[in-house]
Order: C-alpha cells, then sequence, then structure tokens
C-alpha cells in the first residue's frame, strides 16, 4: 500500500455491527485503490470490534473511543487521523457503488476548483432494497440556494479536497445536522458540485428516535437556516419556518395567503441577492421557483404550482426551472 494514500476514507460507527461488514466491503471494492479507511469504534457495546479486527487489511486503520463521545468528535477525531490529499465520508451502515470513488477522483482532477463534491444516492432499505432516490443540486449556485432550504449533500457520498485553513471540522454546537451545517460553511469559501449519478446507497432503517431528538434535529436544522439566511438579509421567524418547510417538505396550510407570504420571502431573496450577490440573480429565480413547484408537487396542492411561474419571471428562467423540476420527477 502506499504509505502516503491520496484518499482517506472516514468511518464512524458506534453499534453497527448489523450493516457495518457491508459497508467496509463496499470500500474495499472500490476500482480506485489508493486510500486508507479509517474506522474510529465510539465505544460499542455489540460485536463492532470483533468485525472490524477479522479483517487483515494494512489499508484499515483501527481506533477505539474508550467511552462514547458522540459523533462529532468521533467525525473530528478521524479527520485528524486522515494523511490523504482528499477525505471521504461513510456512514458505518451506507454502501458505495464499487466504482464510486474512481469516478470522484477523476471528477475532481479535471475540476480543480472543486473543494466538495458529492453524488446522487438511492435510498435502500434494511434489506438493500432501493425504496426512493435523493437528487440534489449538480451546479454551484443552485446548491448554495438549496442551502437556503435544506442540505445540499448525501453526507457518506462527499469527497473533499484538503483545506489549509481547517474549515473541514464538524462544530460540537450542532450535535445533529452536523453536516449541514458543515456544507454550508465550505461552500461559503469553495466551489462545490454533485454528480448527478447514483453512486452511494443511503440507508434508512428502523431506529428509535426519540421525540426529543425529532424535536431538536427540527431546530438545529431551523437555526442552519437562519444562518443562511442572514447571509442575504433579515428575515422573521415565521419566514424561516415556511422557507424550513418548503425546504423539508413538511406540511404547511395551504391557501391564497400562504401564497402572498411565499411571494414577499422571494421578493426579500431576490432582492438581498440583487445586493449580496450571494448567486447569479437568474440561477436563485429559477431555483425558488422549482423549489415552490417541487413543494407542491410533493404536496399535492397542485393548483398553487402556477401561481409562482407567472410570477416575476421569464420565459428562459421558466424553461431553467421547468427543467429542473423534470429532472427531479423523471430521472431515475
Amino acid at each position: 500500500m502506499n504509505c502516503n494514500p491520496l484518499i482517506s476514507v472516514l468511518m464512524p460507527v458506534y453499534n453497527g455491527e448489523k450493516y457495518l461488514r457491508e459497508a467496509i466491503d463496499s470500500v474495499l471494492a472500490q476500482t480506485y485503490k489508493n486510500f486508507e479507511l479509517i474506522i474510529v469504534n465510539d465505544a460499542s457495546t455489540d460485536g463492532t470490534e470483533q468485525i472490524v479486527q477479522s479483517y487483515h487489511s494494512e489499508q484499515i486503520h483501527y481506533f477505539r473511543n474508550e467511552t462514547n463521545r458522540g459523533i462529532v468528535f468521533s467525525r473530528n477525531f478521524l479527520i485528524e487521523q486522515a494523511r490523504g490529499d482528499f477525505f471521504a465520508v461513510i456512514d458505518s451502515d451506507d454502501l458505495w457503488v464499487p466504482d464510486k470513488l474512481e469516478r470522484q477522483h477523476v471528477y475532481m482532477m479535471q475540476h480543480p476548483e472543486c473543494y466538495l463534491c458529492g453524488t446522487w444516492a438511492k435510498i435502500i432499505d434494511g434489506k438493500n432494497m432501493v425504496v426512493s432516490r435523493i437528487q440534489h443540486p449538480i451546479h454551484y449556485n443552485h446548491i448554495k440556494a438549496n442551502l437556503l432550504f435544506q442540505s445540499s449533500f448525501v453526507h457518506s457520498s462527499v469527497l473533499i479536497r484538503k483545506m489549509n485553513d481547517h474549515t473541514f471540522h464538524y462544530d460540537s454546537f450542532y450535535p445533529v445536522c452536523e453536516d449541514y451545517d458543515l456544507w454550508f460553511r465550505i461552500c461559503q469559501k469553495y466551489p462545490a458540485h454533485n454528480i448527478g449519478e447514483y453512486l452511494t446507497l443511503y440507508r434508512i432503517h428502523k431506529t428509535n428516535i426519540s421525540k426529543e431528538k425529532e424535536i431538536l434535529l427540527s431546530d438545529k436544522r431551523r437555526e442552519i437556516i437562519n444562518q443562511a439566511c442572514l447571509e442575504l438579509g433579515s428575515f422573521s421567524d415565521k419566514e424561516i419556518n415556511i422557507i424550513d418547510s418548503i425546504g423539508n417538505l413538511t406540511e404547511l396550510p395551504m391557501d391564497s395567503s400562504l401564497v402572498n407570504e411565499w411571494k414577499t420571502i422571494v421578493d426579500k431573496l431576490i432582492s438581498y441577492n440583487q445586493e449580496k450577490k450571494f448567486v447569479a440573480q437568474k440561477d436563485l429565480v429559477s431555483f425558488l421557483l422549482y423549489r415552490w413547484a417541487f413543494y407542491n408537487a410533493a404536496t399535492k396542492h397542485y393548483r398553487y404550482v402556477p401561481k409562482m411561474f407567472l410570477y416575476k419571471t421569464n420565459v428562459s428562467v421558466l424553461c431553467k426551472s421547468i427543467n429542473l423540476i423534470l429532472l427531479k420527477i423523471f430521472i431515475k
């Protein structure tokens, strides 16, 4: 093995014995071979350690926390151990297709300006059956615009170029949504892209998520959205709640008053962006139209879709928005 691996693959695990072997195997099966796999066991009480120690690959470096320190500590510990020029992240229950790292490495070599590269993902269940798909925006301007509403990357899909300013670290203020906060901070400084291909398998399975954790997730996500919007200007708590709901498909009471409130928010975003130049104006407008239309389509409020498409738009922006929606709906 190369003593100076180009890619450091970072895998935190806590009581992950059920899917851990599959995750490790999917990394070791990569067609791109110049990597190290660093695993930190966050004081698991199941068979996690025995599974990792059953491997005899020189590419695997194993660490164990003596006490449970939490996901943010473990992720930052992994970063500190990494020796590569690039960092890839994979959680212990997710999977990669065999040429995932190779495709991303080629892409990053061809796009030296890109510091963060994700991929689309298929959502799988506990039996590896595909139940849905995630198609985050591909281009940098749309990724930045999307960050005003939600995360723009599947965590286990990312490949990150080494940053000398240490931007790549997780903030302990976010024990959940730590990845969303990180993507926003990186994208404030560096260009980022997604590869529009399904190179990652993101697993959703039955877990015991307490009501308290659900509330914490919602609260922290809304805090990040608020911080993102503050980069443009001031928004009320109610407006942030609407942006959060539309970005994350939580149900809103749909009526004409909400359409008017959404128009007010769009006005603000467009006006603030005109001054701050957060993203190209045409890209922001097309993305806002797409986000509104997708929300109404997803929540089956179809009659409200055209109200925004007839609002402050032109033919080219309208076509771009429609293309985004068709991409989301029909590409499988």
